[in-house]
């Protein structure tokens, strides 16, 4: 069923010559309500078929731009306002209108590919930025309570605790504490994906590792589908130097 489904149809042939049929058919799609139908759509024998593959084409192009305006705030799209449109009917050519659809088509793939470019940049410096103040927040946690024994213990007590060590500490203390330091490695990954991605690790790493989490509180848009993602910053501490 068509469009006009509503009303009561019957089926008829029209036989217009073709170098006025363009005329004609204009005509009755003004003055009256008439549903044309492709006899050939099923046949290979489609004198229009070009034409219709450009127009679904456009039908395609303009699907896209509808996307891609509908998703920018505050755009607001004109539809359905076919009394202007045929009566300004004459001022439109397909060949004019195909070349201005698939320039905004080039000019709108452009946009989002720089777009995407863009907020990849931005969501990677801000990574790197978070990633820093996990580091240097950690970094002081370790320092603050070294200093406070060593403000604590004065210079009598580093003599004291010097001359009791043993000879052997010099030559074997740094192998042991290369053993005993703990390394790590950061990264950024998605909030919904941490616990999975520390319980594989765990794992596969059989409960040699420790995986901190830091949430990331401003959230960061996803260049590929373009919506909001909240993401947390991970560090991995480990011993062995394999890893």
């Amino acid at each position: 069923m068509g469009i006009l489904r509503s009303e009561l149809m019957k089926h008829g042939t029209l036989v217009l010559p073709i170098d006025r049929a363009r005329h004609f058919i204009d005509l009755i799609g003004h003055k009256t309500k008439m549903q044309f139908e492709d006899m050939n759509s099923r046949e290979l024998s489609r004198p229009y078929k070009k034409y219709v593959q450009r127009i679904d084409e456009m039908e395609r192009i303009l699907r896209f731009l509808l996307e891609e305006l509908n998703r920018v705030p505050d755009a607001e799209v004109i539809k359905n306002n076919m009394d202007s449109f045929l009566d300004h009917s004459d001022d439109h050519k397909l060949d004019d209108v195909e070349a201005r659809l698939k320039q905004m088509y080039k000019e709108f793939i452009q946009f989002k590919e720089n777009n995407t470019t863009l907020t990849a940049t931005r969501n990677a410096a801000l990574e790197e930025r978070y990633v820093v103040q996990t580091a240097l927040a950690s970094m002081a946690n370790i320092r603050g309570p070294a200093s406070s024994r060593a403000q604590a213990n004065g210079g009598g007590d580093d003599f004291e605790f010097a001359a009791t060590r043993s000879l052997l500490d010099d030559e074997e203390g740094g192998s042991r504490r290369l053993e005993t330091m703990f390394s790590n490695t950061a990264g950024v990954i998605e909030q919904a994906n941490q616990d999975r991605f520390a319980r594989s690790l765990f794992r596969a790493t059989r409960g040699n590792t420790f995986t901190h989490f830091q949430q990331i509180f401003e959230p960061m848009v996803d260049p590929k589908t373009g919506r909001e993602v909240s993401k947390a910053v991970f560090v991995i501490y480990f011993q062995d130097n394999r890893m």
